[in-house]
């Protein structure tokens, strides 16, 4: 049986003895001491504060522990956004590298067809004198 089960039973066995319905069970009330005797005092202000301090305790445990939550998430957000620009910056430098390529190829094909252009004259001029 449950323990409001029971004490539910002892409630109306004492409203039978004070009614005078039933007689006094010495044993009974031997019991009935013997619990209340083990009960603990709520009231003392050691326990009171006791309990105080075990919740203020749980508490900042809970507090600091969605702190480091946020603070990771907060973390892993900025590395994100650090490794986003970090990718949307390489293609950006690849085409400008690549647009450097090709404006030094281009130079250079366009010096080595002036350079081509410039030798065949000299050798047309050598052919006139």
């Amino acid at each position: 049986r449950t323990l409001k089960a029971k004490l539910g039973e002892l409630a109306g066995y004492m409203g039978e003895v004070a009614a005078g319905r039933m007689p006094v069970n010495n044993e009974v009330m031997y019991r009935m001491q013997d619990v209340f005797n083990l009960l603990p005092r709520l009231d003392v202000r050691e326990l009171v504060r006791a309990f105080a301090v075990k919740t203020n305790d749980v508490t900042m445990v809970l507090y600091v522990a969605s702190l480091i939550r946020t603070i990771t998430v907060l973390h892993n957000l900025i590395e994100n956004k650090i490794e986003l620009k970090q990718k949307e910056a390489k293609p950006a430098e690849e085409k400008e590298k690549e647009k450097e390529k090709n404006g030094e190829a281009e130079k250079e094909n366009t010096e080595k067809v002036n350079g081509k252009k410039g030798g065949s004259e000299v050798k047309k001029e050598k052919k006139d004198k």
